[in-house]
């Protein structure tokens, strides 16, 4: 395995960036390089919808983007870590999805490994129904780009630093395995 991207889609440092630094450790532990990329530190406009990128394979768009789908295209895996808003992605992530449309027509993302950090405030039944809302949509969105989905860690947490007693070595452990070290 060459390398794997670790996308932060909080637009606040909390919870799901704490557990994606967990993650990126046990990863490295693999001697496998991780490349983090917080998508409130780019500058990524909003898709205008043209489609020009089905063509040209790349964003007429002057910004951040065109070069992280070229990182996106060379990584053989991606880990998202994602808090949970209103039963879904917050805003950063979901304009980051849509500006991925130039990977989905040549199969860049194909075969890649999918995992992620889903961190949500609710707790009992709700609170699981909110983060599974979460991972059944990143999970389709794996599937749109024949990516593989290898797993998620889901925790509960609402002001920073709620999860770190609870998901710590948890995340340790899921970055390992997805850097292939426990497999």
């Amino acid at each position: 395995m060459g390398f794997i991207v670790a996308i932060a889609s909080s637009p606040r440092q909390g919870n799901s960036d704490w557990m994606l630094n967990n993650v990126i450790e046990g990863i490295e532990t693999c001697q496998i390089n991780c490349r983090k990329i917080v998508l409130r530190e780019r500058d990524i406009k909003v898709c205008d919808g043209c489609l020009a990128c089905e063509q040209i394979g790349k964003c007429h768009l002057v910004d951040d983007m065109n070069s992280i789908l070229n990182e996106l295209s060379a990584a053989d895996g991606l880990i998202f870590a994602i808090p949970v808003r209103f039963d879904s992605v917050p805003g950063i992530l979901k304009n980051f999805i849509d500006r991925l449309n130039p990977l989905l027509f040549d199969d860049r993302m194909k075969g890649k490994r999918m995992g992620m950090l889903v961190v949500g405030q609710l707790s009992g039944r709700e609170g699981k129904s909110s983060r599974r809302k979460v991972i059944n949509y990143m999970k389709n969105i794996a599937e749109i780009f024949s990516m593989e989905f290898v797993g998620s860690v889901e925790a509960r947490g609402r002001l920073v630093g709620d999860v770190q007693k609870k998901v710590g070595e948890i995340c340790f452990r899921f970055g390992k395995d997805f850097g292939g070290c426990l497999r």
